[in-house]
């Protein structure tokens, strides 16, 4: 590789990333406290000889080998040998001792977008552990750790999302105490619902009041911002990737909505990803076109909501012409009784 790469840490800093980010913790007080002084203290208390074993024996002697090259079985059937230092390491790791570099750091393998890369911007870090050294022409270079963010695969990232749902829940469901808010007309006698929950999906009921849809929106914003702020550019576009992007696939499936709809999605997108805000509006350095460009021409590999459309109309009209079902039937009955669908 290029030297400009062997002297990375002397370039410009990604500065989005070591921006202060002011977080509304306020929103977390819809949750409510389940865990008593006791179960606190019970959480806090050093793991005793007896517990550990019994999690060490729990283990599948079978399991894949760690960093150390052990499997469960080593750790069973030479317990007695080594139960000491692994009690001590177990031990001084809930007093909060760091744990050693030995078992968090890793490699960190530098994938080029373009061949051949000149400048840090044009290769791709992958990695899944704390502690980094980087892999330049098959030698390691340099030794750090990481400060914010995500690593793909860390179990943390779905208890997050849990949370993010919980409290949007939550407070849709504190609305209902609120007098300016007139909730969806249905019987007194039933139960008062103002939002259904799917997997990743909210529907959310209201009366059509001006000011209880403002009450409604007035979270979502506070939540899109509370959510934004703990979220690398990395993290908003896996969001914007599979999950943003992923919502309309089924209505776009079914028809075309008008090119002010896409651009008006694709505009969100953009603000979503830049940290922008309907308070607060920040620079976007790259358009939404060119960011849709495949990684090995320069882009982050987005897709564009046009070429979406357009090859789900495609499907639609070879599903049209060749399929067989109640919807083809019908239309080719509407439309095609004197002449050829084409």
């Amino acid at each position: 590789m290029a030297s400009s790469i062997v002297n990375a840490p002397n370039l410009h800093p990604l500065h989005p990333l070591h921006q202060k980010r002011n977080v509304d913790n306020d929103l977390l007080n819809v949750i409510p406290r389940i865990i008593t002084e006791n179960d606190n203290e019970m959480l806090n208390t050093l793991p005793e000889e007896e517990e550990i074993q019994k999690a060490i024996f729990s283990m599948s002697p079978t399991s894949s080998a760690g960093q150390d090259g052990y499997t469960g079985r080593f750790y069973q059937k030479c317990w007695q040998i080594i139960k000491r230092e692994v009690i001590e390491f177990v031990q001084e790791f809930f007093k909060g001792s760091p744990i050693s570099r030995y078992f968090t750091h890793t490699c960190l393998a530098l994938i080029p977008k373009v061949n051949p890369p000149t400048t840090f911007s044009e290769v791709r870090p992958i990695s899944l552990s704390v502690w980094y050294s980087i892999i330049i022409n098959g030698t390691r270079t340099g030794f750090f750790n990481s400060e914010q963010g995500l690593k793909q695969g860390d179990p943390l990232s779905p208890a997050l999302f849990i949370i993010a749902s919980e409290v949007f829940s939550r407070t849709l469901n504190s609305l209902n105490a609120v007098d300016e808010f007139i909730p969806f007309s249905m019987n007194h006698k039933g139960p008062c619902i103002n939002h259904l929950a799917y997997a990743d999906d909210v529907i959310i009921f209201s009366s059509g009041n001006s000011k209880s849809i403002k009450l409604i929106m007035k979270i979502i914003r506070r939540l899109r911002g509370w959510q934004g702020k703990l979220l690398s550019h990395g993290g908003r576009m896996i969001l914007i990737k599979h999950v943003l992007q992923a919502i309309p696939t089924h209505i776009l499936a079914a028809m075309s909505p008008p090119k002010g709809t896409i651009k008006l999605m694709e505009k969100y997108f953009n603000r979503f990803f830049w940290g922008s805000s309907s308070e607060k509006t920040k620079h976007h350095w790259v358009s939404w076109d060119n960011m849709s460009y495949p990684t090995d021409e320069g882009g982050v590999g987005s897709r564009r909501m046009q070429d979406v459309c357009k090859t789900l109309a495609m499907k639609r009209w070879w599903n049209f012409r060749t399929g067989d079902s109640l919807w083809a039937n019908f239309l080719k009955a509407k439309y095609c009784i004197r002449g050829h669908v084409v």
